[in-house]
């Protein structure tokens, strides 16, 4: 029982002394993540290259 016990506090104390400190760490920003492209070319059309942005749905359209 008195083993128990102290493999309990033990575990305990060892949760408490892996926290952040304070608490009171202020959240990393996370930067806005750019814009993914597809480009799609036709060899059979000078300059057909078509871009869509990623992800691709049954509604998407080329860019230009």
């Amino acid at each position: 029982m008195n083993r128990r016990l102290s493999v309990l506090i033990s575990l305990l104390f060892i949760a408490g002394c892996t926290g952040t400190g304070s608490g009171t760490l202020a959240p990393t920003p996370t930067p806005t993540p750019a814009p993914q492209h597809l480009y799609v070319t036709n060899d059979q059309s000078p300059g057909g290259v078509r871009q869509y942005t990623l992800p691709i749905t049954s509604s998407s359209t080329a860019n230009f």
